[in-house]
């Protein structure tokens, strides 16, 4: 190896002074090579803080020499450089300068560049995920799958594998749990490393008996997922007080996504498979062969049952521990209940809705096509933007890389100089209405005439949650095609009713506490309406109107997240100096006695 990389520096000095033998002289060429290819990437470890044996410095090191080779293309030297009369001289002198240079690099082109080994680790250290499953494809990692197992298929022999403390995870077969099956259950304890299959829940008292059983101590990922797949099968599950997924999350909001060995792979965990890996992706998704399944479960209980008390200590290092098990995974159970009850549907008012839309928008489309004078594709930007800019002459502010710029804010520069344009805004806000909440929550409507959302618990990083399939927290309601939308959710019976709570200002409370914002404080406490107030500071008069109000509260919530001038004009519709205006009056000294 050592020898067929000396061959490889020695034809890339080669190639470089053979093309630039009358150009270089090998003094001037040996310091640009030097301040560009070896200097510099050295400049970028100290200043990146990478050691000698770094993954990083393997890798920049590596790319170094590879950019001696480009280097040796670049048709104008960095530095004025006169050519000699002795060329042979030239050529011999280069040569020799350019191989001392490249032979201190072969250790660590050997160690990363011809590495698989160097170059998952270094994918693994930023991220990448994707680069990741095709160096797998390419050379898979055999060590991760050499774990033994013993797989359970028969009630008798179950309590074999039941234990306390023992770790478990739910593999269902898509990510849509509400949709998806049990395929199996993997689970490790201090006897061993078991497979369960799903059909003995419905044939094993003791086992039914050691998912429901509060005492019995029970770590798991994904906590609200697990409690899903077994509640659709008639079966509880308690004694959860450790889940991975939302350790993680407390931990680092930011490192927690859906797949398992991300998540693992940030506690420097890395035997295992994405799911992808094992699955496929998108139409080529498919259940594997049982062994490769059951490898993959194991090989995630594993994680699991072995990175647990590593998290736990980070957790109560940071004081965290007690959010997770009296909040987060308290919570986890709760969400769980609520997507398994799901929203009902009123079938006959989607259906209305769906014909008054449909009416609404193959009239528009037809006086679309009317003022412009042609038919086209209205949802083609580049054939929207023709139209517009080229065929009725309007003005166009910006251009993109395919066309002209038909997005929101182009639309509304020109909406006043053409009626068109006014249709085809409404157009798109039918249209959009219609596949979102006509169309797609029709997909999402189970057979109890249900929509059955994922709350993301584990996503966002202010805490929130997140609403997906369906997005129950989008649904507009400022427009009155988006509060028509919201009347087809309703009671599961008549005798319940949907009740809507939510923390009044509580953003603006916390900011007046901490920054002991007396007059504010006192407002909170007298129920004042903190928004109409600010608008009366903003505007200079009593009688504030709905949407002078409105612009207030975009005011005050805007500027607690540092909201600049031109976005507070996007949002609320006015000029930036306007808007920095009203930011200066908010901004203005509050007296705090």
């Amino acid at each position: 190896m050592l020898f067929v990389t000396l061959i490889f520096i020695i034809f890339l000095c080669w190639r470089s002074v053979i093309r630039y033998r009358k150009l270089f002289n090998p003094f001037t060429l040996s310091i640009q090579y030097s301040l560009l290819f070896i200097v510099i990437p050295q400049i970028i470890l100290i200043l990146l803080d990478a050691g000698e044996d770094s993954i990083l410095s393997d890798f920049v090191i590596a790319i170094s020499v590879f950019f001696i080779y480009i280097g040796s293309f670049l048709k104008l030297p960095l530095l004025k450089v006169y050519p000699f009369k002795n060329n042979r001289l030239i050529i011999t002198f280069t040569f020799i300068l350019l191989l001392i240079l490249s032979i201190p690099l072969i250790p660590h082109l050997l160690n990363f560049g011809l590495s698989f080994r160097g170059l998952r680790e270094f994918y693994e250290y930023l991220e990448l995920p994707s680069l990741l499953r095709e160096l797998n494809k390419l050379k898979p990692q055999a060590e991760v799958y050499n774990m033994s197992y013993r797989v359970i298929d028969n009630p008798i022999d179950i309590n074999d594998a039941l234990d306390d403390n023992s770790s478990l995870i739910l593999e269902s077969s898509e990510y849509n749990y509400h949709r998806a099956n049990l395929l199996y259950i993997g689970l490790k304890n201090k006897k061993g490393n078991f497979i369960i299959l799903p059909d003995l829940l419905y044939q094993s008292i003791d086992l039914q008996l050691f998912m429901a059983d509060k005492e019995n101590h029970k770590s798991i990922y994904d906590y609200k997922r697990a409690y899903v797949l077994l509640k659709k099968m008639g079966f509880e599950l308690n004694g959860v007080d450790f889940d991975m997924l939302l350790g993680a999350y407390v931990l680092n909001p930011s490192i927690t996504k859906n797949e398992f060995k991300m998540v693992a792979s940030s506690f420097n965990y890395y035997k295992l498979r994405f799911d992808e890996e094992v699955y496929g992706k998108g139409v080529k998704r498919s259940i594997p062969e049982p062994s490769l399944l059951m490898e993959h479960v194991i090989s995630k209980v594993e994680c699991l049952y072995l990175i647990k008390n590593q998290i736990i200590s980070s957790l109560k290092e940071n004081d965290q521990y007690d959010l997770l098990t009296q909040i987060e995974i308290p919570l986890s159970r709760v969400l769980g209940k609520m997507e398994f009850e799901g929203i009902k549907v009123d079938l006959n008012e989607l259906n209305l809705q769906k014909k008054d839309l449909e009416e609404r928008i193959n009239f528009i489309e037809s006086e679309i096509f009317r003022l412009a004078g042609e038919t086209f594709n209205i949802s083609s930007p580049k054939q929207l933007g023709v139209v517009l800019f080229e065929h009725l002459g309007l003005p166009s502010s910006k251009k993109t890389k395919t066309g002209y710029s038909t997005d929101q804010s182009a639309l509304e520069e020109v909406k006043h100089l053409h009626p068109v344009v006014e249709y085809i805004l409404n157009y798109r806000m039918l249209t959009k209405l219609y596949q979102t909440y006509i169309i797609g929550l029709n997909e999402q409507i189970f057979a109890d005439e249900k929509c059955h959302t994922i709350y993301e618990q584990a996503l966002t990083p202010t805490g929130r949650l997140s609403s997906i399939e369906p997005n129950l927290q989008n649904i507009p309601i400022r427009t009155e095609q988006g509060r028509l939308i919201r009347k087809m959710f309703i009671p599961s019976n008549k005798n319940n009713c949907f009740f809507s709570a939510d923390y009044s200002q509580i953003e603006l409370r916390v900011l007046a506490h901490l920054a002991n914002v007396k007059k504010l404080i006192e407002a909170f406490n007298a129920n004042l309406d903190i928004h109409s107030q600010t608008a009366r500071e903003i505007f200079g008069h009593d009688d504030i109107s709905p949407e002078e109000r409105r612009k207030a509260k975009a005011v005050n919530f805007g500027i607690i997240y540092g909201i600049s001038a031109y976005g507070l004009a996007t949002d609320i519709g006015i000029s930036n100096s306007m808007a920095s205006d009203y930011i200066k009056r908010h901004n203005r000294p509050r007296d705090n006695s």
